[in-house]
């Protein structure tokens, strides 16, 4: 999605007016075209596994569920705090336009990553430092084996409006994320965050930026590197031949080395569904309209960089403080780090020698 700089009474009439051009632009999968985009209650579908989000009837019912089965980072942070907002209250003139122009719910049940199950987007009501905001969480539900897992709707630039709309393109849920970004080519900091409109869809095993046309070249090496703002702390890069590279421990000041845990060069072969995957995203996420730097405006993040060879001699670069550039790269990112401990490697410089695990 583009960018806008939105304020005043102009961004109800943007809302309406990128909602009706979706219903023009998407190609509808049975479906009419005019119903490409359509409205969603706080009931979306029935599921074809039934769960306890099902059971869902009323704000405390939602209050409740979470407090007894959402877990956030390996321990209960919900519990017993959890309250929903259902005023939707916002600081911002321009957030309230939206809350106004798009269909926004305290709560939603959709199957948004289609396994079956009901998934629960919910806004969590939040006071800090004697203010009250909101947070948008979406509760997947993965199953007996899986469990719920527990995500919260995060651009890259902190800021009073974060408000998610639920509809449906292609016949599928998607979410219209309204948000505070940070301008590309920024530091984070000295340029103030500017509201952006993102319209996600779960694809590639998470939610990723919609496109109607992924038409670019597949990469013939794609590296990205993972680590600190001065320092690259490890490197995974793929090949069009599928074969993958992994270094780490080779950057200066022993604290990487520490940090690594281990030390080396060492090679590997993707396997072709995951290779296949990988091409696919990469196609995906616009590489051609990618800046040459983003950043978050918080302080300790992780930066990840960015190299992707593609088409008839084309280069991106892009560094990446925060790791959330767009949604497409964040799960990019994601699918190139697992391989780093869920890969068979094998040593360059000593054959006998593997990864510290």
């Amino acid at each position: 999605m583009g960018r806008w700089q939105l304020s005043g009474l102009l961004v109800q009439l943007v809302a309406w007016l990128l909602l009706l051009s979706y219903s023009a632009t998407a190609q509808p999968s049975r479906m009419s075209r005019s119903a490409a985009v359509t409205a969603l209650t706080s009931r979306i579908v029935v599921a074809r596994i039934p769960n306890s989000i099902d059971s869902l009837r009323t704000n405390a019912d939602v209050e409740q569920w979470v407090r007894k089965h959402a877990v956030w980072r390996k321990h209960s942070y919900f519990y017993p705090a959890f309250q929903l907002d259902t005023a939707l209250i916002n600081y911002s003139a321009d957030c309230q336009q939206y809350c106004a122009a798009l269909p926004v719910k305290s709560w939603s049940v959709v199957d948004l990553d289609g396994n079956g199950r009901s998934d629960l987007i919910a806004f969590r009501l939040r006071k800090s430092f004697g203010r009250f905001s909101h947070e948008p969480y979406i509760f997947y539900d993965y199953g007996a084996n899986d469990g719920i897992r527990t995500e919260y709707l995060q651009g890259r630039g902190a800021g009073p409006c974060e408000i998610v709309s639920v509809t449906q393109l292609d016949g599928r849920p998607a979410l219209i994320f309204v948000h505070h970004v940070t301008p590309p080519q920024s530091d984070g900091f000295s340029s103030p965050p500017v509201l952006q409109m993102d319209t996600l869809v779960h694809r590639f095993g998470d939610l990723v930026e919609y496109n109607t046309s992924p038409a670019a070249p597949r990469f013939s090496r794609l590296e990205v590197s993972f680590g600190f703002d001065c320092c690259a702390s490890f490197t995974v890069t793929v090949h069009a031949d599928r074969k993958l590279e992994y270094q780490v421990g080779y950057t200066s000041g022993s604290e990487y080395y520490l940090f690594n845990g281990e030390r080396g060069k060492f090679q590997s072969e993707l396997d072709s569904a995951q290779f296949e995957q990988l091409q696919q995203l990469f196609q995906y996420i616009k590489p051609d309209k990618l800046a040459k730097s983003y950043a978050v405006n918080w302080t300790d993040a992780g930066t990840a960089w960015l190299t992707a060879e593609y088409g008839n001699g084309k280069i991106v670069r892009v560094k990446d403080y925060g790791e959330r550039a767009t949604w497409g790269i964040s799960r990019l990112y994601e699918l190139i780090a697992y391989l780093r401990t869920h890969q068979r490697w094998y040593s360059v410089e000593h054959p006998y020698d593997v990864p510290v695990r």
